[in-house]
Order: structure tokens, then C-alpha cells, then sequence
């Protein structure tokens, strides 16, 4: 007996089809599958077809159309891994300098930038990123976690509920229940 498929699996498996084997490089092209892959994600209806989608929108986002941009985005990730901070702070800075309208260059500086301790720098690369890609739920989380740290409990609701409303299987999203029982009646 043949089991049938869901419909929303399958309009999700021809959907990520469409975007994966769809070959053009172009700037237009890339916002276009991008917009499909939020669309996606903001339809998710689990947290594993949520994280299939995030980990898409992620290689999206670590790739350019510049190969000088993509080594150095690399070495950014392994300096990052190797926890070796100063080094990928550079490798961020060197990647906003050559391609500042990259969203993911700002995002990655802000993530060095907090690794560091250095908040407040890290919410001004924040802001740049978000200005670059609005959707960007990592740099939302980024906001969010600093806020937290600044006991600034109301702003770090509303970003994260900004963040859920892009990707509703967050991580985040576990933390609203602890960080509301924190705020004074």
C-alpha cells in the first residue's frame, strides 16, 4: 500500500528543488531564492524542516560573488573555530572593507565583536546587517542575547518575537517564558 505524501511536504520538497538545482549567479537571482527560502522558512511546520531551510539560508549568505571575499570568509570561520578572535575580527573587517553592502561580513564582525565582550560595537555591526538583509534571524539573535546581558528584558522580548516572526523554530523562542517571569509587574 502506497502511503500518500503530505501536501505541505511535498510543496516544500519541489520548492527546495527549484531553489538548490537552479543554476544563475546573478545578484537577482540570489534575492529571489533567498525570498523563497523565507517564504519557506516562515511556512515551516517543524523544527526539522525549520532547520533544513535555516542551514540553506546560511550557505545563501556565506557565499559571494567574489572569490577574495569567500577565501577570506573561510579563514574568517576557521580563525572563529580555532577561537582565535583577533584574527577573525581582521578577517570581518577586511571582508565589510571589500564588500560592504555584504550583509554577512557585518553579521560576522558583530559575531567576533561579542565573542570579545565588545557589546556595543557589536550592536552597531548589528544594525548594519540588519539594514543589508531585514530577515537576518542570526544577527536578530545576536541583538537579542546582548540585550539580555544588559538586562534590557523588554527590547530582548521584541527582538526575539521580531526573529520568530522570520523563523518561528528559533531557538530563542524557549527563552520568552524565563525572560518574562524576570520583568517587574
Amino acid at each position: 500500500m502506497k502511503k500518500r505524501i503530505q501536501q505541505p511536504v511535498m510543496i516544500f520538497a519541489v520548492c527546495f528543488c527549484i531553489i538548490v538545482f537552479s543554476t544563475s549567479a546573478q545578484e537577482h537571482n540570489r534575492q529571489s531564492r533567498l525570498d523563497a527560502l523565507f517564504t519557506l522558512l516562515a511556512q515551516s511546520t517543524s523544527e526539522h524542516q525549520a532547520k533544513q531551510i535555516e542551514q540553506l539560508i546560511w550557505s545563501w549568505w556565506f557565499i559571494s560573488d567574489n572569490e577574495q571575499v569567500n577565501t577570506i570568509m573561510q579563514q574568517l570561520l576557521a580563525a572563529r573555530e580555532k577561537q582565535d578572535y583577533e584574527s577573525a575580527f581582521k578577517l570581518a573587517d577586511k571582508i565589510v572593507e571589500l564588500e560592504p553592502d555584504n550583509a554577512e561580513g557585518w553579521n560576522q564582525r558583530a559575531t567576533v565583536r561579542f565573542l570579545l565582550g565588545n557589546y556595543d560595537d557589536s550592536l552597531e555591526d548589528i544594525v548594519e546587517t540588519l539594514k543589508r538583509e531585514p530577515r537576518h534571524f542570526g544577527a536578530l539573535s545576536g541583538r537579542a542575547y546582548i540585550l539580555l546581558k544588559q538586562n534590557k528584558n523588554r527590547e530582548a522580548i521584541e527582538t526575539i518575537n521580531a526573529a520568530l516572526k522570520i523563523h518561528p523554530f528559533l531557538g530563542l523562542r524557549h527563552s520568552i517564558p524565563n525572560i518574562q517571569n524576570s520583568l517587574p509587574l
